[in-house]
């Protein structure tokens, strides 16, 4: 993702980069880098809005631009990850979607091609939407393992603080975050990243 797109996405400006890219594919209806990124702006956009209805469309519309995607480029790790998080959210899930979910989950497992910080973290996501909590856990604790940069770290604590608030173990909550309470960020992006990731969790009263 551009700088632009991640100043975009940090600043919840999900509607502003959907019509961004939208123009876009006006002129490259082809191009697999922005397809993505619509339906990555779609997948977040759809827990913003208030309308239920609403939100289920732009999930739809993200899952079929995945779906596009991965017809043109089946191992394209962007799509893969994708959908299975819009997947994932679908309850009750269909037989086929079950059987795409698993198969899904077993490819970005095993794919070469994700990097394995970004598999632990996105593995960890897919398994916490599907409140398998213990799944989510382990990878989420791979993640902060495989987190070297100060941001990586930082992501990988606020998905488990995430996690233990949601289990209600408080112990473990208030032990997270006193250890993302010392990291002190240095450079812009982490600057942004944090602010960013301080404002959600005192939004959701855990920070």
């Amino acid at each position: 993702m551009n700088k632009n797109f991640l100043k975009l996405k940090l600043n919840k400006q999900y509607l502003k980069a959907i019509k961004i890219l939208e123009r876009k594919l006006k002129k490259e209806p082809q191009n697999i880098g922005f397809l993505n990124e619509l339906a990555f702006f779609l997948y977040h956009f759809a827990f913003k809005v208030k309308n239920q209805k609403n939100s289920k469309l732009l999930l739809k519309k993200a899952e079929m631009i995945y779906k596009k995607v991965l017809k043109k480029e089946p191992l394209n790790s962007q799509a893969l990850l994708g959908l299975t998080k819009v997947l994932a959210l679908k309850k009750p899930l269909k037989k086929k979607e079950k059987t795409l979910l698993k198969f899904l989950i077993k490819k970005i497992s095993f794919s070469r091609k994700i990097p394995p910080l970004i598999k632990a973290t996105n593995l960890g996501g897919i398994y916490f939407a599907l409140k398998n909590f213990p799944s989510a856990e382990r990878y989420f604790k791979k993640a902060l393992i495989l987190a070297k940069k100060k941001e990586e770290k930082i992501i990988a604590y606020v998905n488990l603080l995430i996690l233990y608030f949601e289990k209600k173990n408080f112990q473990k909550v208030s032990q997270i975050t006193k250890k993302i309470k010392k990291i002190k960020p240095t450079t812009s992006k982490q600057k942004l990243i944090f602010s960013h990731l301080k404002k959600e969790l005192k939004r959701k009263g855990i920070f």
